[in-house]
């Protein structure tokens, strides 16, 4: 997935975690789009609570992309709580891979796996 350059985001946990923007291939996070009054590509938020309901409906209001973020299958060395950074983040823009009622969109596996090859050095013999 190619991600866009300027992400707005609602809630302050998440601007607060460190090397987000590397995640997120460099994109400009705007915080609280809806009082900044800057444009924004798409809206990020942790999954599909409630307590993302409000970057959910602003993305659907204003007709944008929402995309959840999730903790990665390495999520960190120790526990996320004491405020450690984490390893890995999964952005998706139609729901997380344990959750059975979000379907992929065709060719989604094929595309992360595209993107998985050219971002991990892979040790050759």
């Amino acid at each position: 997935m190619q991600l866009s350059s300027r992400l707005g985001v609602f809630s302050p946990g998440i601007l607060r975690s460190p090397h987000l923007r590397r995640f997120l291939d460099g994109a400009e996070l705007v915080a609280r789009p809806d009082l900044a009054r800057r444009p924004v590509d798409a809206v990020i938020g942790w999954g599909h609570k409630p307590t993302a309901d409000r970057a959910r409906a602003f993305a659907a209001r204003e007709g944008l992309p929402y995309l959840a973020l999730e903790d990665g299958f390495l999520r960190s060395v120790l526990l996320g709580v004491t405020g450690e950074p984490p390893l890995s983040i999964v952005v998706d823009e139609l729901g997380v891979h344990y959750d059975r009622d979000r379907s992929l969109a065709p060719g989604a596996n094929h595309r992360r796996a595209r993107r998985a090859r050219r971002l991990l050095p892979i040790p050759r013999r």
